[in-house]
């Protein structure tokens, strides 16, 4: 019993730090995205891209 607590514990753990991890991606990610957006619209949008008007 002792030996499968610590390994739930050490489990635990992990999922706890790949948790922060994927949510420092997120916040990352998403700042990408604003910053290029407002690249874009600084630019004047995308027309040339996808040959619709935003």
């Amino acid at each position: 019993m002792a030996l499968r607590d610590e390994r739930m514990k050490e489990a635990n753990a992990r999922i706890e730090q790949l948790a922060a991890d994927l949510n420092a991606s997120i916040r990352k990610y998403n700042e990408l995205v604003t910053n290029y957006n407002a690249v874009v619209r600084t630019l004047g949008g995308t027309h040339g891209q996808t040959g619709k008007q935003d």
